[in-house]
C-alpha cells in the first residue's frame, strides 16, 4: 500500500510538473516586412509575439536582435503591450537596459552604433537615437555587457 502511495504522489508531482511547463505561454516571433517599426510585441493567439520588420532586420544585421530583445522586454517588464511610440519614456528606458542586459555584446554595439550614426534617421527608431544610444551603452557597461569603445 505504501509503494502505491509513493508511485501515486510521484506520478501527481511529474504531472504538475508536465501540465505547469506545458500551459507556460510561448513566446514566438514573426517576420513582417510590412511592419513600420523595426520590432514590436503584441499579442498572439494565446501568448505574445515579437514581430520584427524581416526587410530592415536584413539592412541593420546584429542591430536587429537588440530591437527584438528590446520589444520582448516589454512584456518580461509587465508593461502593456502597445504600438512603440505609445510607451512612456521610463518603460522605454527599461526596455532598453533589459535588452542591453540580455543581448549579446556585439548586438548591443551594432545597436549603438546604429543610433550614433547618421543612418539612424533612415530607420523608425523611436525616441532621440543618440540618448537612447548613450543609455544602452551605459546599462551594458554597468552589467558588464559591452565590448568596444
Amino acid at each position: 500500500m505504501r509503494t502505491i502511495n509513493i508511485r501515486i504522489i510521484i506520478l501527481s508531482a511529474f504531472l504538475v510538473m508536465f501540465t505547469s511547463s506545458a500551459s507556460a505561454i510561448a513566446l514566438w516571433e514573426i517576420p513582417d516586412p510590412t511592419l513600420p517599426y523595426i520590432a514590436k510585441i503584441r499579442t498572439h493567439g494565446r501568448g505574445v509575439a515579437v514581430i520584427y520588420n524581416s526587410e530592415i532586420c536584413k539592412e541593420i544585421g546584429a542591430a536587429c536582435m537588440f530591437f527584438r530583445e528590446h520589444a520582448d522586454a516589454h512584456d518580461t517588464l509587465n508593461h502593456p503591450l502597445y504600438d512603440p511610440e505609445y510607451y512612456t519614456q521610463i518603460q522605454e528606458d527599461q526596455a532598453d537596459c533589459y535588452a542591453a542586459r540580455v543581448s549579446k555584446p556585439k548586438e548591443v554595439r551594432a545597436a549603438v552604433e546604429l543610433m550614433e550614426s547618421d543612418e539612424a534617421a533612415n530607420y523608425p527608431i523611436t525616441g532621440d537615437p543618440k540618448q537612447r544610444a548613450k543609455l544602452i551603452r551605459d546599462c551594458a557597461i554597468k552589467r558588464g555587457n559591452w565590448e568596444g569603445r
